[in-house]
């Protein structure tokens, strides 16, 4: 035993042991410093979790609603098993991945490990799978997923979706080059930013299509939105001969529309939605 509580004590990981009321027996210096914050003393865990709540250090409660956290965990402790292990968030900003194993005398082990660095390389390779590496936009993946739970919500939230195409882009791309048309899309996306705020979400479907959706937002405001943009727009220098200009391409959807045909709409067989627009200056549309 004194072999095991040394190896504890000198390990890298987080470990603790509670008795049958939930008495914290033992705790190595990593747990201590994790939940307590260095403090010495006699805690039971709804005190450590009190304790962690008020000095802001220990596991993160998104409700801020320290009694109610309390509670919910005693509704499943001991109750699911011998064996348990879960990820925790802390309020310093470290991930820690916790087992917690049930003792036959009733007396509870955790044991945890940092997984920070896993957490944030988790975190990079969603953000880079879920944007358009040009823009900096949301992707056509991330977009269809806000629109999926933007549409969940429409019974509660209404929703105001935009689809907007640069016009003339073809003609940019052959005249000046792709190096001219990135510069474009780059521009564009910076203006519908700075536009939106954080008012809603905007990403790129395809080569020169993007969608905006707006939770609450009134036709008004969603129309000044973009005549704004318009408005305040101006050509990049690399293209200006090209004038590249926006335009709606849908005049409106339906409160509610039906999950298939906003998927339809939005996945660039929308020819039959779309205003009739002049020609380009090849006589072909782009």
């Amino acid at each position: 035993m004194a072999a095991l509580l040394q190896g504890w004590a000198n390990s890298q990981q987080a470990v603790g042991l509670f008795d049958e009321q939930d008495r914290l027996q033992y705790v190595n210096v990593v747990y201590r410093e994790i939940f307590l914050g260095g403090q010495e003393g006699a805690f039971t865990l709804s005190d450590l979790l009190r304790y962690g709540f008020k000095n802001r250090t220990g596991t993160v409660i998104e409700s801020g609603d320290v009694e109610a956290f309390i509670t919910d965990l005693y509704t499943r402790r001991r109750k699911v098993g011998p064996h348990q292990a879960f990820e925790t968030d802390l309020m310093d900003g470290r991930w820690f991945f916790m087992n917690q194993t049930v003792l036959p005398n009733g007396w509870v082990l955790i044991v945890g490990t940092d997984i920070t660095a896993l957490k944030h390389n988790e975190k990079t390779l969603r953000q880079e799978a879920e944007t358009d590496p040009l823009t900096g936009l949301a992707n056509r993946r991330r977009m269809f997923g806000l629109l999926d739970r933007a549409l969940a919500g429409l019974a509660t939230e209404p929703l105001c979706l935009a689809l907007v195409d640069i016009d003339r882009f073809k003609g940019i791309n052959d005249r000046f080059g792709h190096p001219a048309g990135d510069a474009v899309l780059k521009h564009f996306a910076d203006l519908a930013r700075h536009r939106l705020g954080d008012a809603g979400s905007f990403g790129r479907l395809v080569v020169r299509s993007s969608c905006c959706s707006c939770p609450a937002w009134t036709s008004a405001g969603r129309k000044d939105c973009f005549t704004g943009s318009a408005r305040t727009s101006r050509p990049c220098r690399s293209a200006a001969a090209g004038r590249p200009s926006f335009t709606r391409s849908a005049p409106g959807l339906p409160r509610r529309p039906p999950r298939t045909a906003l998927r339809r709409l939005c996945s660039g067989r929308i020819r039959r939605f779309i205003s009739p627009r002049r020609p380009d200056a090849t006589g072909s549309r782009p």
